[in-house]
């Protein structure tokens, strides 16, 4: 399919080319739910269906684009409410309220409280440099629209003077007085006829003066109406809002987040005529989608959020976070995880509850969880520390009995799915995931996880005397503690890795140790994590990690300061936590240079030797200077 669709791009054919994407897709689905493709390589394959989809892309909007986007023609302008030459009407206030609202197609969550606050920045810098006085500025935002209002803004600003300070009278004039070419192109610079040297020493001109021998200009700018600095710098500023990702949708070629459906520029009760996007600001704006979808008109900035709330708009994100964190039931999880992501799903949130089989409660509670809030944006509800067959679900519309049935029927798809992946798990055997771990790649130059089990076995025992009793726990741990990699499980939810071992580990009555250190051994992941709780966890976490610095810099993929992809740094760092943690008194240097003994010989082995140990003397020494050991005493 990959080849079929390169072949038809080639040929200047990007809609047949697209169908073959479609293909790709649905066999790399199809391979992926049969478990023909390993945790690892689902990456690399979801890559290349991205690439495939993104030429197909380019190369069909070249062709739009040749053909002059022939269906642009049809689409609905908004006719303007004005026209743009119109001059503003002047405000016989000294001060009124002003709002800006950017009415969109729905954004993406993620990007909603960004966008607020950099737009809240360009303002505040805008009124900044103008000299413009308000009492304060208000931003808010759902995922339909982002607004601004700046209270009590005055209607002209600030008188602003500047002083430029110039060359010096040395370099202005010859010693006979005459006017050099870098005077002439001072004065020119600043609007003003060469003046003599006597004029400037007598002040004759309050605008230029000599101090310390350089000559210094005052220029003094007029107060300025806001309304007209507002009409000429708010498209502006909308250009300069960026996102990961934008749109172009008509001919005004405006890349945005979402396209622009609608515009406020309102200044009082007087409408400041802006253009962006082909769009014409008027004062209307719309109600709930759901609830009260229909014009509403803005007479004063003043009824703005009132009126929106009585159409079902809640403006402000704190008051929509207050209304959803009031309504959960006690016992409510997931809350921190989700709650910044849902408030910018709804504009008038309403709390619902879905119920589902009791017999899903035999699956792992985190398995049940992670179905719920990654999948469906559902907050599970436990009782008595224990997960229960109800959850939350937040719903931008009225909590009518049909909406929440569906939605648990939703709910109750995705839990037979992750029972199903689960059972199949369990009658495979975390013994035979782990011996299909030759077939997992771990990278591409350090060969497979089998591999890379290998030598964690050669760390352990390089380091028996070190472990002790635990060797026998350890062994057993690193034998088993990347089978689950080959579940159906981790490959759903690849955040479940080592939880999922540790649960298959004790279908194999593994000691306790083994099953914890298997369940641990990625810890910490974040520098805020703890480490693990058992000695063996702390020893295989460690062996890991360190078999991960070592084996990067035998292939050159070194941590560098501008990147750290392999987050190798966090890595050294947890390794002298784990150290210190476990007791061992170790020359790091020497341990290293004898571990990599055990290690393929590469073009990079030998320049690289010293990386690994110089990598963690440089975390051990920022450890330290963060506990308070004073530089000197660190070098």
């Amino acid at each position: 399919y990959s080849k079929e669709v390169v072949r038809l791009i080639e040929k200047n054919l990007p809609i047949p080319a697209y169908d073959f994407v479609n293909k790709a897709s649905h066999a790399f689905n199809m391979l992926d739910a049969r478990g023909f493709i390993s945790v690892t390589e689902r990456q690399s394959y979801i890559l290349k269906v991205r690439e495939l989809a993104a030429m197909t892309a380019k190369e069909y909007l070249e062709l739009r684009k040749k053909m002059g986007f022939p269906l642009l023609k049809y689409q609905k302008q908004t006719p303007p409410s004005h026209r743009f030459s119109d001059v503003v009407h002047h405000s016989t206030a000294t001060h009124e309220d002003f709002l800006l609202e950017v009415f969109t197609e729905d954004l993406p969550a993620h990007y909603v409280p960004s966008l607020s606050k950099e737009l809240e920045k360009l303002m505040g810098e805008f009124f900044t440099s103008v000299k413009a006085t308000y009492a304060g500025l208000e931003s808010y935002s759902t995922h339909r629209r982002l607004a601004l209002i700046a209270r009590e803004l005055k209607t002209t600003t600030e008188e602003i003077e500047t002083v430029k300070k110039g060359p010096s009278i040395v370099a202005l004039f010859t010693p006979s007085n005459t006017p050099t070419p870098v005077a002439q192109a001072f004065f020119a610079s600043i609007g003003k006829n060469i003046p003599s040297i006597e004029t400037l020493q007598s002040g004759e001109d309050p605008s230029l003066w000599i101090d310390s021998g350089y000559v210094f200009h005052k220029k003094t700018l007029p107060a300025q109406d806001i309304a007209s600095l507002l009409q000429q710098e708010i498209p502006k500023i909308l250009l300069k809002l960026k996102t990961p990702k934008s749109m172009r949708w008509n001919s005004s070629n405006i890349a945005f987040a979402r396209p622009v459906r609608g515009l406020i520029c309102l200044y009082g009760d007087k409408n400041i005529p802006i253009e962006f996007a082909e769009v014409h600001s008027q004062k209307i704006t719309w109600g709930h989608r759901q609830r009260m979808h229909k014009p509403i008109a803005i007479g004063h900035v003043k009824e703005y959020l009132q009126k929106l709330e009585d159409h079902y708009v809640i403006l402000d994100p704190s008051k929509r976070k207050e209304r959803i964190l009031g309504a959960l039931p006690q016992g409510t999880t997931g809350i921190e995880r989700l709650i910044e992501e849902l408030i910018y799903l709804s504009e008038y949130p309403e709390v619902g509850f879905v119920k589902f089989d009791p017999n899903f409660l035999t699956l792992p509670p985190q398995l049940i969880e992670l179905e719920m809030i990654v999948h469906q944006r559902y907050l599970p509800i436990y009782k008595h520390n224990k997960i229960t067959n109800e959850a939350c679900v937040i719903l931008d519309a009225p909590t009518k009995e049909h909406i929440l049935e569906n939605n648990g029927r939703v709910l109750r798809a995705r839990l037979s799915d992750g029972a199903f992946f689960f059972e199949e798990d369990k009658k495979l055997g975390l013994k035979k995931m782990t011996e299909k771990l030759d077939k997992v790649v771990f990278q591409k130059e350090l060969g497979t996880y089998k591999n890379k089990i290998d030598r964690m076995l050669k760390i352990a025992e390089s380091f028996r005397a070190h472990i002790g009793k635990e060797f026998s726990n350890v062994i057993e741990a690193i034998g088993y503690c990347k089978g689950d990699l080959n579940s159906n499980v981790v490959g759903e939810f690849p955040e479940l890795q080592g939880l999922m071992g540790s649960l298959y580990s004790k279908l194999l009555m593994v000691s306790p140790a083994t099953s914890s250190a298997i369940c641990e051994h990625y810890q910490p992941q974040m520098e805020s994590d703890p480490l693990p709780s058992c000695e063996t966890g702390k020893i295989v976490s460690l062996i890991d990690k360190l078999d991960n610095i070592i084996a990067f810099s035998t292939v050159n993929l070194l941590a560098t300061s501008s990147k750290d992809p392999y987050a190798q740094r966090r890595q050294a760092l947890s390794i002298v936590k784990l150290l210190k943690e476990l007791g061992w008194d170790l020359n790091i240097d020497e341990a290293i240079n004898h571990l990599l003994l055990s290690y393929k010989e590469t073009p990079h082995k030998e320049k690289n030797r010293y990386e690994p140990a110089h990598l963690i003397r440089s975390r051990l020494k920022t450890l330290l200077l963060e506990t308070g050991y004073a530089k000197e005493e660190v070098e």
